[in-house]
């Protein structure tokens, strides 16, 4: 009862603490250079940040929903996967980005005005309010995000409408859905927090790359996430076609395409 009582008052904290900044390739006049210079980064708070997280305290006392069974064919390849094995239903609490990361993708929203933000792996929303949060900062854009989860996916379409009205909440695989939503537009900020294995992550890059805007920002959740994870993304942050990368806490890392 304590611990729960106290777990608010111990997130508010976390949620002020600065990150860490880890360079991987620093090019000088890289957007990620002049805005994330590092060592440390503290993000604002955006204006919602109350009522997102009181809306994400609602969410987990819902307790544990079914995984997407896609989930299960994933990571039943690989006994090494730190999910394996394990019953195939999470809550909020289990797979949703903490106020800090949060605060980081509303800035990012706020700063960079994207005209369209791609968010792959909805879950239960948690995220997507603090990106829609950063786009009301903005005064417009857009959040398409991408679930397959039926279930999650009720959830997190209330959850994001309650922060704004930027949002499109598919409840399809971004494989299936991506070209139909994004209709000619580009991508300009991309977040993929699905399934963390090298191979999605790098199937759903190559799927996505074609519609980024020259400069486009894309950021990958879970980087440590397992051997495999860590080795795609230590692939990706060297990779050519990137001018600039880096990891927040090593837990996300961000990728700066060429202006």
């Amino acid at each position: 009862m304590l611990r729960r009582l106290l777990r608010p008052l111990r997130r508010a904290a976390a949620a002020r603490a600065p990150l860490t900044v880890g360079w991987v390739k620093r090019d000088a006049g890289s957007w990620l250079a002049a805005n994330l210079a590092g060592p440390r980064f503290r993000p604002p708070a955006p204006p919602q940040a109350a009522l997102v997280e009181r809306i994400a305290a609602e969410t987990e006392a819902l307790g544990q929903k079914p995984l997407w069974e896609g989930y299960a064919t994933a990571y039943a390849r690989d006994a090494a996967m730190p999910w394996a094995g394990k019953a195939m239903a999470r809550s909020s609490e289990e797979v949703r980005s903490q106020p800090r990361m949060g605060r980081v993708f509303a800035w990012l929203a706020a700063t960079r005005k994207p005209g369209v933000i791609v968010e792959v792996g909805t879950a239960f929303g948690i995220s997507g309010m603090y990106w829609v949060d950063g786009l009301a900062q903005a005064g417009g854009g857009a959040l398409l995000t991408f679930d397959p989860n039926e279930t999650w996916h009720a959830i997190a379409a209330r959850n994001i409408a309650r922060i704004g009205p930027h949002a499109t909440a598919v409840p399809h695989t971004v494989e299936d859905a991506l070209t139909p939503t994004l209709a000619g537009r580009s991508i300009d900020l991309c977040f993929i927090d699905a399934i963390h294995t090298g191979a999605f992550v790098r199937a759903q890059l190559a799927l996505i790359m074609p519609h980024l805007s020259p400069g486009a920002l894309v950021l990958l959740d879970d980087i440590t996430f397992s051997d495999d994870m860590n080795a795609c993304w230590r692939t990706l942050a060297a990779d050519d076609r990137f001018r600039a990368s880096l990891t927040l806490d090593d837990r996300v890392g961000l990728l700066e395409l060429p202006a």
